[in-house]
């Protein structure tokens, strides 16, 4: 049985998204995840996009590495070369509040969401 035992948020720039999922893809987590649209000004044009999961200690293990340079043999290191350096990230125990963990990290980065009208 997997065991969850962080909240994770992400958040990378728009010019790296494609290769973001691809990452979690590769690891597991679907195609698509990097779907929260966030920008300077809610009525704006996506400049960034991130996403809030519940994840494992080899997750967190995995990042932590590579953020040092080391490179996850399953993962294409182009992807995580490119990604690496901008992704945004934020951790917390698995009952953190998503949104507010969310929110946190993109305000911290003078991001809010963009909301479909």
């Amino acid at each position: 049985m997997t065991t969850f035992v962080y909240r994770i948020a992400l958040i990378v720039p728009h010019a790296q998204r494609a290769a973001a999922n691809r990452i979690a893809l590769a690891m597991g987590w679907g195609a698509g995840c990097f779907s929260v649209p966030l920008a300077r000004d809610s009525t704006g044009t996506a400049t960034h996009w991130g996403l809030s999961a519940v994840t494992t200690q080899s997750f967190v293990d995995m990042l932590s590495s590579t953020q040092v340079g080391a490179e996850p043999e399953h993962l294409d290191p182009a992807d995580v070369a490119a990604v690496m350096p901008v992704l945004l990230s934020a951790i917390g125990p698995a009952a953190t509040p998503a949104g507010a963990q969310f929110d946190a990290l993109a305000e911290g980065a003078g991001l809010v969401r963009i909301f479909p009208e």
